[in-house]
C-alpha cells in the first residue's frame, strides 16, 4: 500500500510541475517560448523516469530483484506520458492567439504541488525510516550472533594477547630480520652457524615472551560488536617469524641432544595455532593453519634427528579439543555476520555508503538524494538474497574438501540463474572466501600427518623398523587412521630411500602433494636438499638485485 501510494505521489508532483511551468510560459508573448518551456520540463522527467524503467529493466532479464520493480516505474512512465500529453495538450490551446495555460491558476498550482511533494516526502520518509529500522536490526542482530561466537573475555592474567603484542614488537619489522632467516623454509635452517647463534641470542626476549603467552588459556582482543569488519586481526608476518624463530632454537636443542626441550618448543608453536584458531576469523584460521605447518616441519626435523622417541613427547605436542574444521565453520559463520552487518552499516548512512567511492563524494547531493531511494526500494530485496545466499554458502563450504569440490561449480552456476539483490549480483559468491575451504582441508590433513607421523615413530621404536601398512598401528598406536581431507579415503604412506614418507594428495595430487618424511637419510634427501636448492636460488637473486642498484 505504502508503495502505491508513493507512486501516486511521484506521478502526481512530475505532472503538477509540468502544469506550473506551462502556465508560467503561457505568459510568454512568443508562441515558441510558451512551448518550449513545458516541452523541455516534460522531455527532462519523461528521460529521468524512462532511465529509471531501463535500469529496472536490466535488473530483470539480469534476474536481480525486486521483480516488480520493472512493472510499477512502467506503469508509472506510461501514466506520467498520458497525464503530461493531458496538460500539454490543454495548455497549448490558442483561442484569440492565447495560450489557454495563461488563465490557469498559478497560485493554486503551486500550493498543490507544495502539499503534494510534503506527502511525496513523508511517505518517503516514513519509509526509509522503517527501512534504517530494519537495518538497525540486522546490525544488532548481527552483533549478538557474533558474541555467541566469539569467546567470551578471560581475566587480563589468562590473556596471551598482551604477550603475543611485546613478543611482535621485541621480534621487530620483517624487513629487519636476516635474509637467510626471511626467505628460506625451515629445513634449509643450519642452527649451528654463528648467524643463526647470534640471531637466536638477539631474540631470546622473544622466546621468553612466547613460552609465557602459551601457557596462558586464553587468546582474546577487543571485538567491536557495532563494526565487526574493524575488529583488529593478528600480524601474518609477526606470527611466522616467530614461529620459525622457535623451529630454529628447536632445530638447535635438537641437535644438542636436548630432545625434550625441542619438542617443548614444537608445543608452544602449538598452543600458538590453537590460540589463533579461537578468534573466529578467516584470517586468523589462515594464519593459524600456516603456524601449524611451520610446527609441522619443525617435528619432522626432530623426529628425523632422535635416535629414540621418550614416552612423554607425544603427549607434550598432540591432543586437540576441537577440529580444524569446526574452527573453520565459525570462522566462516563470523564472516557471513561480518558481510551482513558490513551491507546494513553501508545503506544506514550516506558516510559510510560513500565511502566505497574512489573518487570524493562525501558532499555528493546525488548520493545523498538517491540513497534513501536506494533504501526504500531495494534494500529489503537485498538484504533477503544476501541472507539466503549466505545461508546457502555455509551450507557448502561446511562439507568436507572432496564434497565441496564437487558441489561448487554446480552451486556456483545455479546462483546466476537464482534472483537476487544488486549486492549479491556484484559481489556474490565472494572469491576471497571460497578458498579458505582447501585451506581449512590443508591444515586437517597436516593434523592427520602428525598423528601418524608420532604414532609410525612409536611403532618403530618397539619393533624396530617402520610398518608395511597403517593398519599395524591400529589400536594400539593410534585409535584409527586419519581420513585425507581432500579424496575422503585414508592418508597414504610409501617407502622411500632412506625412510617412510606419509603424505596427502593436497590440492594438486600430481605437482604439490602434503608429506611428512621420517628418516634421516629420506628426510635429507627429499626435504633438506630441495629447500637448499631454493635457499640458493633465491640468494643469487637477491645478489644480482643488489648488484643492479
Amino acid at each position: 500500500m505504502s508503495y502505491l501510494l508513493l507512486w501516486a505521489e511521484s506521478l502526481a508532483v512530475a505532472i503538477l510541475i509540468v502544469g506550473i511551468i506551462t502556465a508560467l510560459a503561457g505568459r510568454c508573448k512568443r508562441q515558441l517560448w510558451r512551448q518550449l518551456w513545458p516541452v523541455l520540463a516534460a522531455v527532462v522527467q519523461f528521460l529521468i523516469v524512462a532511465a529509471a524503467t531501463v535500469l529496472a529493466g536490466i535488473l530483470l532479464v539480469r534476474n536481480v530483484r525486486p521483480d516488480w520493480l520493472f512493472i510499477y516505474l512502467l506503469a508509472l512512465t506510461i501514466a506520467y506520458i498520458l497525464g503530461t500529453g493531458l496538460v500539454l495538450r490543454r495548455g497549448f490551446r490558442s483561442p484569440n492567439q492565447e495560450s489557454a495555460a495563461r488563465a490557469w491558476p498559478r497560485a493554486r498550482l503551486a500550493v498543490a504541488l507544495g502539499l503534494v511533494l510534503a506527502a511525496w516526502l513523508v511517505t518517503l520518509h516514513l519509509l526509509d525510516v522503517n527501512r534504517q529500522i530494519e537495518l538497525a536490526n540486522v546490525r544488532t542482530e548481527t552483533a549478538a550472533k557474533a558474541l555467541n561466537i566469539f569467546p567470551s573475555r578471560p581475566l587480563h592474567h589468562q590473556n596471551a594477547a598482551t604477550l603475543y603484542e611485546m613478543a611482535g614488537k621485541t621480534f621487530g619489522g620483517w624487513i629487519k630480520l636476516p635474509h637467510w632467516f626471511h626467505f628460506g623454509d625451515v629445513a634449509a635452517f643450519d642452527p649451528n652457524t654463528a648467524e643463526a647463534k647470534q640471531f637466536l641470542q638477539e631474540k631470546s626476549d622473544v622466546l621468553v615472551l612466547l613460552r609465557q603467552a602459551a601457557a596462558r588459556p586464553a587468546y582474546y582482543y577487543h571485538l567491536d560488536i557495532s563494526n565487526l569488519l574493524a575488529t583488529p586481526i593478528p600480524s601474518f608476518p609477526t606470527f611466522r617469524g616467530m614461529s620459525k624463530l622457535l623451529v630454529l632454537e628447536a632445530q638447535s636443542k635438537t641437535l644438542a641432544g636436548d630432545t625434550k626441550a625441542a619438542m617443548k618448543n614444537l608445543a608452544v608453536i602449538k598452543r600458538m595455532a590453537e590460540h589463533l584458531r579461537s578468534i573466529p576469523l578467516l584470517i586468523s584460521f589462515l594464519i593459524s593453519g600456516v603456524v601449524d605447518n611451520i610446527g609441522a616441519q619443525g617435528l619432522e626435523y626432530v623426529l628425523a634427528h632422535t635416535s629414540s622417541l621418550p614416552q612423554d613427547l607425544a603427549p607434550s605436542y598432540g591432543g586437540y579439543t576441537r577440529s580444524r574444521r569446526e574452527y573453520f565453520e565459525d570462522a566462516f559463520r563470523m564472516e557471513g555476520l561480518i558481510n551482513l552487518q558490513e551491507f546494513a552499516l553501508k545503506r544506514a548512512s550516506c558516510e559510510e555508503a560513500m565511502s566505497a567511492f574512489t573518487f570524493p563524494v562525501h558532499h555528493s547531493f546525488v548520493v545523498r538524494t538517491l540513497l534513501p531511494l536506494w533504501r526504500v526500494y531495494m534494500t529489503p530485496s537485498e538484504l533477503s538474497s544476501l541472507r539466503e545466499k549466505w545461508n546457502e554458502l555455509v551450507k557448502i563450504m561446511a562439507k568436507p574438501y572432496y564434497n565441496y569440490q564437487r558441489d561448487l561449480p554446480a552451486w556456483e552456476e545455479a546462483q546466476k540463474k537464482e534472483p537476487g539483490g544488486v549486492y549479491t549480483y556484484l559481489y556474490f559468491p565472494p572469491k576471497y572466501a571460497i578458498g579458505f575451504n582447501s585451506r581449512a582441508a590443508w591444515s586437517e590433513a597436516i593434523q592427520g600427518l602428525v598423528d601418524l607421523a608420532f604414532a609410525t615413530t612409536a611403532y618403530k621404536e618397539d619393533h624396530g623398523g617402520y610398518p608395511a601398512r597403517f593398519e599395524d598401528l591400529v589400536p594400539a598406536y593410534i585409535k584409527q587412521i586419519p581420513t585425507d581431507p581432500f579424496d575422503g579415503k585414508l592418508l597414504k604412506m610409501k617407502a622411500v630411500e632412506g625412510g617412510l614418507c606419509l603424505f596427502s594428495i593436497g590440492l594438486e595430487p600430481k605437482k604439490e602433494p602434503i608429506d611428512f618424511y621420517l628418516g634421516r637419510a629420506a628426510y635429507e634427501k627429499y626435504r633438506v636438499k630441495p629447500a637448499q636448492h631454493k635457499r640458493d636460488k633465491l640468494e643469487r637473486m637477491r645478489k644480482k638485485r643488489k648488484s643492479k642498484k
